[in-house]
């Protein structure tokens, strides 16, 4: 039996939609990400999994617990939110302490919880600052030691890190990964970063629309995109729409490709939509066993390690991320080239 289980899940407000049923299992320990635009409904779901919203139909389960009609502060659950939500009258461990003093744990116990959630989120000797005195890396540690000081049996972090930079965001994405592996707790974290779930997760749910669109390993999201949706919503994507040819390869204008798994729900003449990521894209390769096509360049973007070029393949908009390295050339815009990709790396979407 899963440690978390979501069952039919659903939830509408007036005549809107905004989960339909979600059914999702995640196992103790596991980090879990719902990844989607906004108004896809992964807020709504995490903030039924806290009791803050009912589900207008479905059961939530919590090692083997109903707790679908439970209140919020009976769920044991820790929550931390986009706003750090600090008490600014409080110090540091007077915030990290607040939950345990409401569940009225012992001054001794609360002193020790105290001190391990200060070592764990490496802010030793902070225990006597106020938020106004603290950066906002900072405050998000804080609020992320007062969630786990009272033990909880599930995590659940609601774009945690969306009000900070991008710096003290990666800092603080490692930081939380770290903890969350440490304490082995089971958690969910609800963004709209692409590589915060990557980054994050052992498991990811890409949401559209109220309705659950892949779930899999980072690995499997970004690299077995099932839908066109993922394919497009999670890294960057080139798509070109071409035929089925009578061997299995798509015809792409009057060029042949062929895939590392030829489509079995299509039939010579179908219409279909190829995708393929940038990095998979080489320029003017004679790599035995490739895919070609001729392209036609038409910008290019240096983006540090890599060099993004802007193509049109048969009509359509293209993109090739190159390793920059000392003796890179870039094309020029007009210039024709040849691309190349190993059949493997091009999916159909559509």
């Amino acid at each position: 039996m899963a440690y978390l289980e979501l069952i039919r899940l659903r939830k509408v407000f007036g005549a809107t939609t905004a989960v339909a049923s979600f059914d999702l299992e995640v196992e103790r320990g596991e980090l879990v990400a719902f990844l989607g635009p906004s108004g896809c409904g992964k807020t709504t779901t995490l903030r039924m999994i806290a009791g803050f919203e009912q589900p207008t139909e479905g059961r939530i389960r919590i090692d083997g617990e109903d707790v679908t009609d439970t209140p919020p502060n009976k769920r044991r659950l820790g929550m931390v939110f986009q706003s750090y939500a600090l008490f600014p009258n409080m110090t540091v461990a007077d915030n990290i302490a607040f939950g345990l003093r409401m569940a009225k744990a012992p001054p001794q116990l609360i002193r020790q919880r105290v001190d391990e959630m200060l070592a764990l989120i490496q802010m030793e000797g902070y225990g006597k600052r106020y938020s106004h005195q603290l950066s906002g890396g900072q405050q998000q540690r804080v609020a992320l030691a007062r969630a786990l000081a009272i033990q909880p049996r599930v995590l659940l972090l609601d774009e945690p890190l969306s009000a900070l930079d991008a710096k003290i965001r990666q800092e603080l994405r490692n930081e939380i990964r770290r903890i969350q592996q440490t304490l082995r707790i089971t958690t969910i974290y609800v963004t709209h970063d692409q590589e915060e779930a990557l980054a994050l997760s052992d498991r990811i749910v890409v949401m559209n629309a109220g309705r659950i669109e892949q779930v899999g390993t980072p690995f499997e999201i970004y690299n077995r995109p099932q839908t066109e949706f993922v394919a497009r919503f999670v890294g960057t994507l080139s798509t070109l729409r071409g035929v089925v040819g009578a061997d299995g390869s798509i015809i792409v204008g009057d060029q042949a490709v062929r895939l590392g798994q030829p489509p079995t729900d299509k039939r010579p003449g179908d219409a279909v939509t190829i995708a393929l990521r940038p990095e998979t894209i080489a320029l003017n390769s004679m790599m035995p066993g490739d895919n070609r096509l001729n392209a036609t360049v038409e910008g290019v973007t240096f983006l540090g390690s890599i060099v993004r070029v802007q193509l049109r393949v048969n009509g359509s908009a293209f993109v090739a991320d190159v390793l920059n390295h000392p003796n890179f050339v870039p094309p020029r815009a007009g210039e024709s080239v040849t691309i190349s990709f190993a059949p493997e790396a091009a999916r159909v979407v559509g």
